[in-house]
């Protein structure tokens, strides 16, 4: 897997695409992932959200042919509301 991951890095780096888009001082990204289950934390704006899972969309459909399902994805705000996640609440 080590080596699979060091490739796509070095496929995207030679392509041009940047490793990390960072929006000013206020933008933070951090992800959890279990199996084919995953969760983003962003600390941003809602359109930074949006933007990001459309970016994580395009990506795995284009690169890994998956899809990432509608009704399983959401954008919360986890100040008002909690996420389920491999059965525990966040």
């Amino acid at each position: 897997m080590q080596k699979l991951r060091v490739k796509k890095i070095k496929e995207a780096s030679a392509s041009g695409v940047p490793r990390l888009k960072y929006k000013g001082v206020n933008r933070k990204i951090t992800y959890v992932r279990f199996a084919d289950d995953f969760v983003i934390f962003v600390w941003g704006t809602k359109s930074d959200c949006i933007e990001i899972k459309y970016s994580i969309s395009k990506f795995l459909k284009g690169d890994l042919a998956l899809n990432l399902s509608s009704a399983k994805t959401r954008i919360t705000y986890l100040k008002k509301d909690k996420v389920k996640f491999l059965g525990f609440e966040i």
